[in-house]
């Protein structure tokens, strides 16, 4: 289904600098990346919806959606609600990575940096 103010991007990562994204050639991408880029958008687009409901970004539906993001995080070692926080600040600051957050929803970087923060202050002390 079709939401006002949100795009699902096919290629989410398409023009996006990494290594792999930046070759263009998907037939080189390790197996299981293209699952993975569609869960993402997928995620992506479920955190747009909130935000274009004007739903608060400390409301417990929009933390149960960063849920995952904190879960993501932890595996690369950013445990603690500074490391998490500074995170979500580095998406809404870095201007490809809220290229990309943005590519779905306009001031979805900066609702996320702002979902974040609530996360890290509520679930994370």
């Amino acid at each position: 289904m079709e939401m006002p103010g949100i795009n699902r991007p096919e290629r989410l990562l398409d023009g996006f600098a990494t290594p792999l994204a930046d070759t263009g050639d998907r037939q080189n991408w390790p197996e299981g990346l293209d699952a993975q880029e569609r869960d993402l958008t997928d995620r992506m687009v479920r955190l747009a919806g909130l935000m274009v409901a004007d739903t608060p970004a400390d409301d417990p539906a929009v933390l149960d959606e960063v849920e995952w993001y904190h879960e993501a995080a932890a595996r690369y070692g950013l445990t603690t609600a500074e490391l998490f926080t500074c995170l979500g600040q580095l998406c809404a600051e870095d201007e490809q990575v809220r290229r990309l957050f943005d590519r779905i929803s306009p001031g979805l970087a900066a609702y996320q940096r702002n979902a974040v923060a609530a996360y890290a202050r509520t679930r994370m002390r």
